[in-house]
């Protein structure tokens, strides 16, 4: 059974995903910021914010928010994967994780 909070929690990662194409960063930071309001516990919205600050060229906050993210739930598997390939000085660009979909998409 999927609860509300994991619903609303896709849909913002489905939301950044399609702003950050379009480079709407402002409309991004504001519903992530929110998510982090509604949701205080969860990793998704320090996830993106990782995401959000990669794009906008602020490598530290955005491993900062990674580790939030896991901090908040080590298993988390797009905050470790994005937390190890942004790390990495040997990956020219690196494959954002937005949600667990992201994942299981590269490993095919």
């Amino acid at each position: 059974m999927v609860d509300a909070t994991s619903t609303e929690l896709v849909n913002l990662c489905n939301r950044v995903k399609e702003n950050l194409s379009r480079n709407a960063y402002k409309n991004c930071a504001e519903d992530i910021c929110y998510a982090m309001y509604l949701h205080p516990d969860a990793p998704e919205p320090h996830n993106l914010m990782g995401i959000l600050m990669e794009k906008q060229r602020n490598h530290t906050g955005a491993m900062k928010h990674f580790r939030a993210a896991l901090d908040l739930d080590p298993t988390y598997l797009p905050a470790q994967e994005n937390l190890m390939d942004y790390a990495r000085f040997d990956i020219r660009f690196p494959r954002c994780r937005f949600c667990y979909a992201d994942c299981l998409e590269q490993k095919r």
